[in-house]
């Protein structure tokens, strides 16, 4: 059988320029970039004419912002450390006249007229919280723009769970350089550690209308209005219940969809009762070892019917309806 090559396409900066100029960027906007240089094909003149399409995108009028995080497990130089985040993020953090923000975790460069408001400040914020630059981008009626990676590089969805006050953001420390070369450590609260299935987002946001998409050489482009992005995310319909979730949200029921992202033995009976007329659950059932993936919707008739979508393996449900914790694994 002949192997499927992924050819790499000469891209233009002029052609990125026009990417986003068809998908909206006007001159004056302010623009924070995701992007994946190596998802593009072979660009001319690499990162440098990429930032210099953005640029072009957004006008002299125009700011241009992007996360520049450093490494956090080695002591962080505020001002010089190099981002993780690839070769268009680091070229941008080293362009002159931009400035980055002083936050040790969640750092931004920009450049352009907002860029001092941007910045303004990060270091007495959340990472990504209110006062942050992320969130001021929002206010500023700016755009998100992810040029070649998926939602799960959407650093503006960790302002969501910061207002909403997601009980898994952390306090972490991490050493910074003082500027006498001496180390030192500082609290980050509310650190939102790792991504939490951003990806499934996506096709929500489309069919919201926020997503305007495009295509330069390989890349797929998205680009989103941030101010109505958060609105949409709606910080009032975030609500969290810690307990026993074998047993659901009672009070709130019944649901029209329930996904159970953990194992149990059998679908939790408390859970098939909050189903409403016409909903479904989502869940992987079987042992602690191996699951199966099933689907159970309520007819309108109020009759359950259950399919199976294959094998898959999850982290056992602890609670009164799933797995003891001191079950013995199965087999």
């Amino acid at each position: 059988m002949p192997t499927m090559m992924l050819t790499r396409p000469v891209v233009t900066g002029t052609q990125v320029a026009e990417c986003l100029a068809g998908l909206g960027v006007r001159r004056g906007d302010a623009l924070i970039v995701h992007c994946a240089l190596s998802s593009v094909g072979r660009l001319e003149g690499g990162a440098e004419a990429l930032i210099e399409a953005f640029l072009a995108a957004v006008g002299p009028e125009g700011t241009l912002m992007a996360p520049v995080m450093p490494d956090m497990f080695t002591p962080i130089d505020l001002l010089d450390s190099p981002s993780t985040l690839g070769r268009v993020a680091e070229a941008l953090r080293l362009w002159p006249g931009a400035l980055r923000s002083m936050h040790p975790t969640h750092s931004v460069a920009a450049l352009g007229p907002s860029a001092d408001r941007l910045v303004a400040g990060h270091e007495d914020c959340t990472p990504c919280g209110p006062g942050s630059p992320y969130e001021k981008l929002a206010q500023l009626g700016g755009w998100v723009l992810l040029f070649g990676v998926d939602q799960d590089r959407n650093t503006s969805l960790h302002t969501a769970e910061d207002v909403a006050d997601m009980p898994y953001l952390r306090e972490v420390q991490v050493g910074v350089l003082t500027p006498d070369g001496r180390g030192r450590k500082v609290r980050v609260p509310k650190f939102p550690q790792g991504h939490r299935e951003f990806i499934g987002v996506d096709p929500l946001l489309r069919r919201a209308g926020l997503v305007r998409i495009g295509q330069v050489g390989n890349a797929v482009v998205r680009l989103m209005p941030a101010r109505e992005l958060l609105e949409w995310l709606g910080y009032s319909n975030i609500q969290v219940l810690c307990g026993d979730g074998t047993k659901g949200w009672p009070d709130r029921a019944p649901y029209q969809g329930i996904i159970i992202t953990a194992a149990a033995p059998s679908v939790p009976e408390p859970l098939v009762e909050q189903i409403a007329p016409g909903g479904r659950l989502v869940a992987p059932i079987g042992s602690r070892d191996v699951q199966t993936l099933i689907v159970m919707e309520r007819l309108v008739d109020g009759e359950l019917r259950t399919t199976s979508h294959g094998e898959c393996v999850f982290v056992p449900l602890i609670g009164e309806f799933g797995w003891q914790p001191d079950a013995p694994p199965s087999g």
